[in-house]
């Protein structure tokens, strides 16, 4: 992830809920000084082959003095098959 132009290599700490293509629903990433958590809802519709549709989202992180950021997130997540 690109942070204030520096560039921070995240590992995802924790996972819950069910998971879709390797991406599961509640996710939490860290690395340096950043957390990161994601809630996300897909859409299992079937309209993308190999993939899904993230139909809601929210990205938290919370700064040393307790500021909380909240964004939303939409997108999509896909596979290729080895």
């Amino acid at each position: 992830m690109k942070i204030d132009g520096r560039e921070y290599r995240m590992s995802r700490k924790t996972t819950g809920g069910e998971a879709t293509l390797g991406h599961y629903e509640k996710q939490s990433f860290v690395g340096g000084k950043y957390r990161f958590d994601l809630d996300l809802t897909y859409e299992r519709d079937g309209k993308v082959q190999d993939g899904a549709i993230i139909q809601r989202g929210v990205l938290r992180t919370r700064d040393k003095a307790g500021f909380e950021t909240i964004l939303p997130v939409g997108g999509m997540i896909g596979c290729k098959k080895a």
